[in-house]
């Protein structure tokens, strides 16, 4: 059976089946020969049982058979109770003695509803008493009106107790006199309205009572049926109408006329005025002199029959207080209740106790499967369920220790409280006094709650903690998984953050005004969508297996293994069940059918192996739960929500099989436009071919349009019979159905009559059988009904095969309706115009038409035809299209001469509406329409999506904002990524097929983007060392959106090329000479990638033809995208390394010791550019702008120069500093805007000036003496003072127009000038910009402050100074920490000299430079004044000269810097992007050390190579930190900033090793040049040998010079302890800040890791990023 050759792999998948044949197994087939044989006739021997079915067990054990509603008759009263507290003048919030009495006599009459009115209680609400629900409507403040409805908690009937829940009640409106409840119970629904009317005369104020009556009820219930309960002070009956009958009449007056029209317009009757109704006597109300009246009244809906109600007035209930007043009017209604389980899900079926899996080959497909349910469920999950899952089990044992605690707690509290009520109860009931003592049980409660209270305040800061820790620790986590901008990777993050996303979301959704529809309304909208009919859940199992049994002459007498499903099948489809989804109506739990299908294979095998066999699936798949779901416009009404049905699991499972063999086949007559549901198929193929479509038109000026046609109820309304035949004759429900649906049956037949395409699809025997069967006898139930419908039409929407099965039916369709648009001749020539053929796109059941015409004048009638067609076709099928607003719609563009008037007459004549003359319908036209997620417009441009895109990120945004992104407790670089991967794909959805952007659409999306990253990393206008944007960009290694875009049109394009369609490429390649089209964009986006490199590409993208870069796209289609994305990643490393520079020199701009002065202006123009701002005459600049606003006159000019001179000048104005609101600020500025003070002026010049003031010259760095949050409110309000001018206003829109970008038209007039076209998209090369990027940071003048004074520490009497070792190297004996300890008190009698020595290579954590907390603490010290002095030798590896050398083999390091790119090289790798990352990094920490400790009145030495002399050729070419401008412009301008040249072999180093040792403010430069002079060795010869190349045991020579020689390091400590003793000496000393506990501890634990040898070999230099 299996040869091993590699083709015939199928039969090795069976082996273990033969092994237990051959071994005659119980559950084994006969093995006959190479064949298994099998007797399909023994499982139809025994009719199936329906005992272990889901589908009965979940019913009710007191329903009877029928499903059916019954009928409940309750008992409403109504009541004027007058008063529930007599006795008393004031009214109470609790219910006392006489509600109790009111409650015995409501429950002995059998009422079950009542409504009060004139409780006079302040009670609010949903409360309880005895056995009502009780919900109030609180009397006034004067203890006036009040009225409530008590409801019976459970309502006994003669079908079974209704139990009436706390959910199902509402109250939607409640006042002193009105009191409106929602009952909204599964099975029944109804309005309660209780009402006391007015006693008043006069018509006005009975008519605003009833008035806002009516207005109390929401429109959402204005349909429900209603109960009225009122005391309506009116007499009724003289007065006929449907309302009221004539039946014990009274004269009806004015304000008996103002209640009845209320009743007739809510379409009530009072069933008291109908004989037939009514028996006994009428009157409800008695006068104390002994007349009577009928003036309490229970009013019904008229939807109810005159037979069902009958009325009464109560004898038998007491309300008098004093006399007889109000009597209490009792009505019994019929009502027709439908069962309802109300079971938690997961107890409905726990009646069948558990049994051993116990099924044969002779056994049913449906009792087998019933039997496989109940004993997967075994393993369903049983823990609790947490929130958080990613809770460790410690945090969840403190948070259950915990809630333990503090419902001890509480339970403490209330028994001491309900205790000492008692006791106190207890004394008053006694006459004589109580001598007893509770003393010890106070004790008691006391002690218990001290202890509880104790553990809890304990145990509370420990699970905040421990819940952090977990917190971070998942978000970690989930960083690390988090790919970039992967949208499927992205959808899993969403759902992995949704439980824990803010609980008011889930709130907000449940706390809805209406429940959703009943379930008759669900009933009967779904049998008119699938043709559905009730029937007995057994009745339908019998005829399903007859079905069965009689297709058995079909089965084929042999079957082939690749027909049948495998074991390996078996286990594949159970590994990928999602296990997040719902359990079906077995209520097996994905997470055990996963379990069974890995575990237990073999079992699910035999089943599914049956299932295929007989061709007979079993009747749980065939239906299931149908639950409604909202759809985007969140209708609470049936016909707004779709159905998603809920299968069981092992349903899915045969489903997903028989999917997989269905989809090669649908594949063979699908048409090659029809995407949805195929294999790597994406919506974007479908958007980008119509917005293709409309700019190639727009090229040819052809007016086009898109119909965007919606099917109504697709996946329920597909007659299935169509596809998969089975059916001669339509059932008659289906033709009801399709009759009223305005369907030609006689059309339908004619199509039913021809072959089903399953017919000729190239599919294996057995799963076209299967597929026949698995739409035959389908059913459906609701969550809350045991009822059971059978449907005839539908594919199951929910099953893994809804839309494989839908697909087929449209594929039918689309084949006919291109045979309707290949023969209609004005599209077909318009198209022939454009190169193309008119064919529609779907996904699914989306379908996006494309129409064209030649003429504007023609295209509305086009649009008229292909609509009438595209009806005709579907409605053929059986289909209909929803022709309401937002689904059917029409985007269309006129172009040509005539296309003005063709606007006019159709969007604004017609109303932008085009009529479908068979259906007498209209179809909307739009300029805009929401198509797969993607707004289309009219033009083709993507302005609508560009809003959309970004409305949906910041709606994602708030969602996470709190949650993650401010969280403080996660670490940066995390919070960063997790915006990368769940924000920046909703921001970006379908980027790849965008066009060339505008520079405001990029605004758009950059100014999004950047506020999202502000907000993480806090460098935002509040900041002190605010960054720009590309340096904020690269400093945090996130790319720029132009970047993005880029990658996302590459990897589009692969996927692009390789899968889509070639009607789709065709389209989307043709408009290439479009300046916005993809096309154009694509080809920047390759000229990105040859920039980052060259190899990949031999072509130049901008002017290669289309067929050559098509044809490079193939060739790299398996290794293009993973260049890419590696390429990437590289651009972000380079950003990285230039981004760690720039926030370490906006630090020393920023501090508050090296500034600017107050004069200088820091803005990004030259000093030129700024000074001109200074003179009145010769400043052409400021002429040129005098003269756009038109101000030619040099008057003018002066003026308004001296305006903004003057506005400087009150900003400046030291006094400001005591200001606390900037309203005398402003009065100054609004008197200089008028002109006071001032030459005379034009009228408005004030107002003008003030505005171009404000726009240029008002910025936050010109003021610096003032603070962020004063500024921020002087700024507020000078706009506020602008934007109220008409003059400022008028500068204002001026600015914005000045720098709007010109429309498209004006640039295709200049594109053949070069000079005038403006690059798109342009995507920063930080490599080569280098210069550039820091330039405008760099070139900055400083103000150095006085750095005199050194930092000392004192203990007592002792002077203590500290010296930082940076990047130490091991510790040795003789390194610069040996030296100090052993020289130090000698260099410096009665100074304390203690140092840290820091680097990896003495403490892992302590001695770590790089940005991190560790970091944070040293800068933190040096800033604050501890540290005297500093040593530091930041590693030199990435700027060694060495790396220039050429070995013979080629293999050793190459050079990662020059002396034009002193900060990386742009052929730099990835790890050497990294390496030389870091190398800066390291460097920029080490100067930010030494100008905070300088600044601070300390010293510092620096030690790093200086260039070789011997090679003055190749000096050029090598990088030094000494030539570096940030070096020569901000560390040489400190104090006292010497360079010291030294050769190391004179300290005993094995090479000459030329080294600079640069001081800063250390004294005059002989101090140190003395110390370093006497301690070098000049008795060493120097070494004629060069450290270079490799040595014999192949390792670097250079590695020698790694570590400074002992002498070397004896002398840096003498330069550096001489020159701090020489500037005490004259300078004297300064106390440093306080250090906080944290950072004492810090510092003795960095003082002890190093004070000890740790290693006897040296580490290297870059040790990984």
């Amino acid at each position: 059976m299996y040869t091993f050759q590699g083709n015939d792999t199928c039969a090795c998948q069976w082996l273990w089946l033969i092994e237990k044949s051959v071994r005659h197994h119980e559950d084994a087939p006969t093995l006959v020969g190479t064949h298994w044989r099998f007797n399909v006739e023994q499982p139809f021997q025994l009719p199936p049982s329906d005992d272990f079915h889901p589908a009965m067990l979940r019913r009710f054990q007191a329903l009877p058979d029928s499903p059916e509603s019954h009928p409940v008759r309750l008992r409403f009263a109504t009541a004027n109770v007058m008063n529930m507290f007599p006795g008393q003048d004031f009214a109470s919030g609790y219910l006392g003695a006489r509600a109790e009495a009111l409650a015995d006599q409501f429950m002995n009459e059998r009422l079950h509803v009542i409504g009060l009115q004139e409780t006079r209680a302040r009670m609010t609400g949903h409360s309880f008493f005895q056995q009502f629900h009780v919900l109030s409507g609180p009397a006034t403040a004067r203890g006036q009106g009040g009225v409530q409805l008590w409801l019976r908690k459970s309502i006994p009937t003669s079908d079974g107790t209704i139990e009436i829940d706390t959910t199902d009640l509402r109250i939607l409106h409640a006042t002193s006199r009105r009191l409106l409840v929602r009952w909204a119970h599964p099975g029944c629904k109804l309005l309660f309205l209780v009402v006391h009317a007015p006693s008043d005369d006069e018509e006005d104020v009975l008519q605003t009572f009833w008035d806002a009556t009516t207005a109390a009820i929401p429109a959402a219930y204005r349909q429900w049926p209603m109960v009225l309960l009122t005391d309506a002070n009116s007499r009724v009956g003289s007065v006929t109408s449907p309302c009221i009958g004539p039946h014990q009449a009274d004269d009806e007056n004015g304000k008996s006329a103002q209640f009845h029209t209320w009743l007739a317009n809510h379409d009530l009757f009072l069933p008291q005025t109908f004989a037939e109704c009514h028996d006994g006597p009428a009157p409800t109300w008695t006068h104390p002199k002994g007349t009577s009246a009928r003036l309490d009244y229970i009013a019904v809906s008229n939807n109810f029959p005159h037979d069902g109600v009958s009325t009464w007035v109560s004898t038998h209930i007491d309300l008098a207080l004093h006399r007889r007043d109000h009597d209490c009017v009792c009505a019994e209604l019929q009502l027709e209740f439908f069962p309802a389980d109300r079971r938690p899900r997961h107890t409905r079926g726990s009646k069948v106790q558990d049994a051993p899996l116990e099924v044969t080959w002779a056994t049913d497909v449906h009792t087998h499967a019933a039997r496989l349910q109940h004993w997967i469920k075994q393993w369903n999950p049983k823990p609790r369920i947490w929130r958080k899952r990613h809770l460790s089990d410690d945090t969840k044992q403190l948070i259950d220790a915990k809630r333990h605690h503090w419902k001890c707690l509480n339970a403490a509290r209330r028994h001491h409280c309900r205790g000492l009520l008692r006791e106190l109860f207890a004394a008053w009931r006694q006459p004589h006094q109580v001598t007893r003592s509770f003393q010890g049980w106070r004790r008691d409660c006391d002690r218990a709650y001290a202890w509880h209270l104790w553990a809890y305040e304990d145990l509370a800061p420990r699970v905040v903690q421990a819940v952090r820790t977990d917190d971070c620790m998942f978000y970690e986590s989930l960083a690390a998984q988090a790919g970039y901008e992967s949208s499927k990777n992205a959808q899993s993050l969403w759902k992995t953050l949704q439980p824990l996303l803010p609980r008011w979301r889930s709130k907000r959704k449940s706390n809805l005004r209406c429940t959703g529809p009943s379930l008759e309304d669900q009933f009967a909208h779904y049998d008119a969508l699938e043709a559905g009919h009730c029937v007995p859940y057994g009745e339908l199992l019998q005829q399903c297996h007859a079905a069965q049994h009689q297709a058995l002459d079909d089965i084929p007498l042999q079957i082939c293994l690749e027909a049948l499903p495998s074991r390996f099948a078996v286990e594949t489809l159970g590994c990928r069940i999602k296990t997040g989804k719902a359990s079906g109506m077995d209520l097996v739990s994905p997470v055990a059918l996963q379990h069974a299908c890995r575990q237990h294979s073999d079992i699910l095998h035999a089943f599914m192996m049956k299932v295929w066999i007989l061709g007979a699936e079993p009747i749980q798949g065939k239906g299931g739960i149908l639950h409604p779901i909202a759809k985007k416009e969140v209708s609470q009404k049936i016909d707004g929500m779709r159905g998603i049905m809920l299968i069981d699991g092992i349903g899915k499972l045969v489903h997903s099989h028989l999917r997989g063999q269905f989809l090669p086949a649908l594949e063979h007559f699908r048409l090659p436009l029809q995407l949805g549901g195929f294999r790597r198929s994406s919506t974007l193929f479908a958007t980008m071919y119509v917005r293709a479509f409309t700019q190639l038109a727009a090229h040819h000026v052809v007016s086009s349009a898109i119909i965007f046609v919606d099917i109504r109820s697709a996946f329920h309304s597909m007659v299935r019979q169509l596809i998969f035949g089975g059916a001669e004759t339509l059932h008659p429900k289906l033709r009801q159905v399709l009759t009223d649906n305005g369907i030609d049956l006689t059309v339908l037949g004619t199509k039913l009559a021809k072959a089903p395409p399953i017919d000729s699809a190239p599919l294996l025997q057995p799963a076209a059988r299967l597929i026949r069967d698995g739409h035959c006898f389908t059913w459906y139930a609701l969550g809350a009904s045991d009822a059971v419908h059978q449907t005839e039409r539908g594919s199951r929407p929910g099953s893994p095969l809804a839309d494989v099965a839908f697909n087929s039916l449209m594929a039918v369709v689309l084949q006919d309706f291109q045979t309707q648009l290949d023969q209609f001749l004005p599209i077909q020539a318009a198209f022939s115009h454009l190169g193309l053929r008119a064919a529609p796109v779907a996904w699914v059941d989306d379908l996006a038409v494309p129409v064209a015409a030649l003429k504007a004048n023609d295209l509305v009638s086009t649009i008229a035809w292909t609509l009438q067609t595209t009806i005709e076709v579907c409605a053929s099928y059986g289909l209909t299209l929803n022709l309401k607003p937002r689904k059917t719609e029409v985007v269309l563009a006129f172009r040509g001469p005539d296309a003005p008037a063709c606007r006019r007459e159709c969007l604004v004549a017609n109303f932008a509406r085009i009529s479908v003359p068979p259906l007498g319908q209209h179809v909307r036209c739009v300029p805009v329409y929401e198509h797969l997620g993607t707004c289309f417009q009219a033009d083709g441009s993507i302005d609508a999506e560009i809003r959309n895109r970004v409305s949906r990120a910041g709606l994602a945004y708030r969602q996470i904002t709190k949650l993650i992104l401010r969280n403080r407790y996660i670490g940066v670089n995390v919070r960063l990524r997790l915006l990368d991967a769940l924000l920046m794909p909703v921001l970006l959805h379908g980027a790849g097929n965008w066009p060339l952007l505008t520079a405001q659409q990029v605004q758009r999306l950059h100014t999004t983007y950047l506020k999202w990253i502000r907000t993480v990393v806090g460098n935002g206008f509040w900041a002190h060392n605010q960054l720009s944007d590309v340096h904020l960009l690269m400093s945090w290694q996130m790319p720029s959106i132009e970047l993005r875009l880029a990658k996302h049109r590459l990897l589009f394009a692969f996927h692009l090329f390789i899968d889509a369609p070639t009607q789709i490429i065709e389209m989307v390649t043709a408009p290439d000479e479009a300046s916005c089209s993809w096309w154009k964009a694509l080809r920047q986006a390759l000229t990105w990638l040859i920039s980052m490199d060259a190899t990949l590409i031999a072509f130049d993208p901008m002017t290669a033809s289309r067929s050559i870069l098509l044809q490079w796209f193939a060739d790299r289609r398996d290794d293009g995208p993973r260049f890419v994305r590696r390429l990437y990643k590289r651009a972000l490393l380079q950003n990285k390394v230039i981004g760690v520079i720039a926030p370490i020199v906006e630090t020393k701009q920023d501090d508050r010791h090296l500034r600017m002065p107050a004069t200088v202006i820091p803005h990004v123009l030259s000093q030129m550019e700024t000074q001109c701002e200074t003179r009145l005459d010769a400043d052409a600049r400021w002429l040129q702008a005098c003269r756009n606003e038109g101000l030619t006159d040099p008057i003018d000019h002066a003026w308004v120069h001296n305006c903004k001179m003057a506005f400087d000048a009150v900003l400046r104005d030291p006094s400001l500093q005591t200001f606390v609101d900037p309203d005398p600020i402003l009065w100054r500025l609004t008197n200089l805007a008028d002109g006071h003070g001032l030459p005379p002026a034009a009228e408005g010049l004030g107002a003008w000036a003030l505005a171009v003031w404000m726009h240029d010259d008002l910025r936050f760095s010109r003021f610096a003496h003032l603070s962020v949050e004063f500024f921020g409110r002087c700024l507020e309000a000078i706009s506020q003072i602008v934007f109220q001018s008409p003059v400022g206003k008028l500068v204002c829109w001026r600015r914005r127009m000045d720098g709007a970008f010109c429309p498209q038209n004006i640039v295709e007039k200049d594109a053949q000038d070069p000079a005038t076209v403006r690059v798109r998209e342009v995507i920063l090369d930080p490599i080569r910009d280098q210069h550039s990027l820091l330039c405008s940071i760099l070139q900055r003048p400083l103000h150095v402050p006085l750095c005199r004074g050194v930092p000392v520490c004192r203990e007592g009497d002792q002077r203590i100074i500290w010296i930082f070792h940076l990047f130490s190297g091991r510790r040795r004996v003789g390194d610069c920490h040996w030296w100090l300890e052993h020289i130090g008190h000698h260099l410096w009698p009665g100074v304390t000299i203690r140092m840290l020595s820091l680097d990896t290579a003495v403490h892992p954590e302590l001695g770590n430079l790089a940005n991190g907390e560790n970091y944070e603490y040293v800068r933190r010290f040096a800033q604050g004044g501890l540290i005297a002095g500093v040593l530091a030798g930041p590693p030199c590896e990435t700027w060694s000269a060495a790396q220039h050398i050429q070995l013979d083999d080629g293999a050793g390091p190459r050079p990662l810097r020059s002396a034009a790119l002193p900060w990386s090289l742009p052929e730099c790798t990835g790890q050497e992007l990294k390496q030389s990352s870091m190398g800066t990094q390291l460097l920029m920490n080490t100067w930010t050390i030494e100008v905070a400790v300088v600044t601070n009145g300390g010293g510092a030495i620096m030690e790093h190579p200086w260039e070789h002399q011997q090679q003055p050729d190749s000096q050029d070419e090598r990088a030094s930190v000494w030539r570096t401008q940030a070096h020569q412009q901000w560390l040489m301008a400190l104090p006292d900033a010497v360079r010291h040249y030294v050769e190391q072999y004179e300290y005993g180093a094995a090479g000459v090793k030329p080294t600079c040792l640069r001081a800063l403010n250390l004294g005059a430069a002989p101090v140190v040049a003395t110390a370093l002079r006497e301690g070098a060795e000049t008795w060493r010869t120097r070494p004629t040998a060069a450290l270079a190349g490799r040595n014999e045991r192949g390792l670097f020579r250079t590695a020698a010079a790694k570590e400074y020689p002992s002498a070397l390091c004896r002398s840096m400590v003498v330069a550096l302890i001489r020159g701090l003793k020489a500037r005490a000496h004259f300078e004297g000393w300064r106390e440093p800040a306080a250090c906080t506990a944290k950072d004492k501890t810090w510092l003795a634990d960095a003082w002890s890791a190093s004070a000890k040898v740790t290693r006897w070999s040296f580490l290297p230099d870059y040790q990984g990023a």
